[in-house]
């Protein structure tokens, strides 16, 4: 009798060892998985970061760059049309880093026509004024007719609507990584609670085998 009632509770007992042995199989391939993933989510939050702080200097770039043109031709101090030129290249290489990024192309290509349809020829037309070629309301004319007032908008149009989706990017991700995180707790919480318990039970069998 002792030998055939002792029987079931050994299977049970294998039975019991393998589902333990695959929870905790289960529980670490999560574990790995989960890590790499997590890996992946941060390098993904730390690339959309870092896009958004260079857009956010670019922008600082092309909105400095309007006030020092409105200050060369308003004023004629030479620093600030040399400004006007360096901070067009260091937008450019800022640019070159995000060579397929769309929104940086879009940015580059409104200040690039502020710069060539605006921005060069009143730098010109001061530099006309300054030698008495050129008398102050034919510049102001020359201001206008250039579309300042569009260009100007344009740019900021387009800015606002960059950051806004660079921020609406960073957003994104970091919900991805918090949606991610707590599916994770979850799962490796519950795969311990069942490895928990069926080494409960396989104790309790082997105790009375």
């Amino acid at each position: 009798m002792t030998d055939t009632s002792a029987a079931p509770r050994l299977q049970n007992a294998r039975r019991l060892t393998l589902a333990l042995i695959a929870v905790s199989v289960l529980f670490c391939a999560t574990g790995a998985l989960g890590a790499f993933h997590f890996v992946e989510l941060f390098e993904q939050e730390k690339t959309a970061q870092k896009s958004l702080h260079e857009k956010i200097q670019a922008v600082m770039l092309i909105q400095s760059s309007v006030i020092d043109l409105q200050g060369f031709v308003l004023g004629g101090d030479s620093r600030l049309a040399a400004n006007v030129s360096d901070k067009a290249s260091q937008f450019q290489s800022l640019q070159r880093n995000h060579p397929g990024d769309q929104d940086f192309q879009r940015m580059d290509d409104a200040f690039h026509i502020w710069h060539q349809s605006l921005a060069q020829p009143m730098i010109q037309k001061r530099h006309e004024f300054d030698t008495s070629s050129l008398n102050f309301s034919e510049m102001g004319i020359a201001y206008i007719q250039g579309n300042a007032p569009m260009h100007e908008r344009r740019l900021e149009e387009i800015s606002t609507q960059v950051l806004n989706a660079a921020k609406e990017n960073l957003a994104a991700s970091q919900s991805r990584i918090s949606g991610t995180l707590t599916t994770a707790i979850a799962v490796t919480s519950a795969l311990g609670v069942a490895a928990l318990l069926l080494g409960l039970l396989l104790l309790k069998s082997l105790r009375s085998a």
